[in-house]
Formats: C-alpha cells, sequence, structure tokens
C-alpha cells in the first residue's frame, strides 16, 4: 500500500519512510494510524489516489468498508479495536 502510494508520488519520502519503518518494528497499529493521520491532512486527490491504492493493492475489504460506510466511521472503528 505504501509503496504504491509513494510511487505515485502521493506520499513523501519522509512519509515513506516513516511508515515503514513503524511497520518493521512491529507498530503496524501505529503505521496504520500514521496513513490515515496523512489521508485525513491531505487534498481529495489525496483521497482518490489512497481509495485507488486500496483497490490496486486488493484490500478491497477495506475499500468498500470506507466507502460503504464513510471515512470517519471506518477511522472510529479502527480506534476502538474494530
Amino acid at each position: 500500500m505504501t509503496n504504491h502510494l509513494y510511487q505515485r508520488r502521493a506520499l513523501n519520502k519522509k512519509e515513506f519512510e516513516e511508515i515503514q519503518r513503524l511497520s518493521s518494528s512491529d507498530r503496524p497499529t501505529r503505521a496504520a494510524e500514521e496513513l490515515l493521520n496523512i489521508v485525513l491532512s491531505q487534498t481529495d486527490d489525496f483521497y482518490d489516489c489512497f481509495l485507488d491504492s486500496l483497490i490496486k493493492t486488493d484490500q478491497l475489504d477495506v475499500h468498500q468498508s470506507i466507502v460503504l460506510q464513510g471515512l470517519s466511521r471506518y477511522i472510529n472503528l479502527i480506534y476502538t479495536g474494530l
């Protein structure tokens, strides 16, 4: 996912490296939170790229949850532990 966003220049090098570091340090929840914080602070174009990246990386269940329930509801589910 982050590779796809970085290749599309949606994530800058610093953001990409930080998410990769968190992912590789057995902190995947923190890495997901960091990515969601970036998504929330960006433009609609970034959000569209994020949704497209979910499809391209075969995370269709996550894409469907976001689209059908709305991003704010999905984020709330993540923070409450699904």
